[in-house]
């Protein structure tokens, strides 16, 4: 208990959550068994650490209280809000206006389409951002290996979206190309909205 207590806080410091709630609810479903799931304890096979596992399962906790609370919805907004207000050129503002819904639409359907492993490594790295070496010594991988992996997912992710925004949107590969290139970082995803919507 007193060591959830000590980590937890750290762990879950880049979502909008209350860290107490997440360790309640952590020891909750490390224990008690429901009808519909098993103690979640019953799942560790020793493979990682079990600090490393127990940061996975706290972390998947706390996206889901973000998700349920709707504050992630609401961090969303801010940060849309300030990037517009930050915007000045009136080209980005028009390609914004015409194309950014259907970039975000297209992040958010190719997110679920990954690998489980993909979207807890890019939870873990871009949300939560614990290093690669950490999650590494999670795995049980070298740092190496788990670089190609995240690369890797970063890849399937950045692949997916392009494929549904340019369906969504109604473009040919040069069209989206440039649209993309454009907008540049000005329409960039938040990894960390994406995962806990």
């Amino acid at each position: 208990m007193t060591l959830l207590r000590q980590h937890v806080p750290s762990w879950v410091q880049r979502l909008p959550v209350e860290p107490d709630e997440v360790t309640q609810r952590l020891l909750e479903r490390l224990v008690r068994a429901t009808p519909e799931n098993e103690a979640i304890i019953e799942r560790y096979e020793a493979r990682v650490p079990l600090l490393g596992w127990l940061r996975v399962v706290a972390t998947r906790i706390a996206v889901d209280v973000a998700r349920s609370e709707g504050r992630a919805s609401q961090r969303e907004a801010r940060f849309e809000a300030g990037l517009a207000a930050a915007t000045e050129d009136p080209e980005l503002e028009r390609l914004r206006a015409r194309y950014g819904e259907a970039f975000r639409a297209a992040a958010r359907e190719a997110l679920p389409t990954l690998a489980a492993r993909a979207r807890t490594l890019l939870l873990l790295h871009y949300v939560e951002g614990v290093t690669v070496d950490a999650i590494a010594v999670m795995y049980d991988v070298h740092r190496v290996t788990l670089s190609r992996w995240i690369a890797a997912a970063r890849g399937d992710l950045e692949r997916e979206i392009l494929c549904r925004f340019r369906e969504t949107a109604q473009l040919t590969a040069d069209e989206c190309a440039s649209v993309l290139r454009a907008l540049g970082s000005n329409l960039s995803i938040s990894l960390g909205g994406l995962t806990r919507e």
